[in-house]
């Protein structure tokens, strides 16, 4: 086995670090994100999400809260097998 030179070392050793690269970052000149763009791109996605799913929250909660207020929840649940039964 011959031992390398320099020349060889950093080369190799430029392509390793140029392969890391652009998996992290994706390939210049494509439409490769890499991983750190569809992280990005994940983030924003699952913002998003919670934005929506906390809004539906509240509005079931004002739901809820409201037939609670108005008693159709609550002690009208105990008259309903009352109607029902006669």
């Amino acid at each position: 086995m011959t031992p390398k030179s320099p020349e060889e070392i950093l080369q190799e050793t430029y392509n390793k670090v140029s392969q890391i690269w652009d998996a992290l970052c994706g390939v210049p000149g494509t439409s490769d994100k890499g991983l750190l763009g569809r992280f990005e791109t994940h983030c924003e996605e699952d913002a998003e999400f919670r934005k929506e799913y906390y809004k539906f929250r509240r509005q079931c909660l004002a739901v809820f809260f409201f037939l609670l207020g108005t008693g159709a929840l609550g002690i009208g649940v105990w008259q309903i097998p009352q109607l029902i039964g006669g």
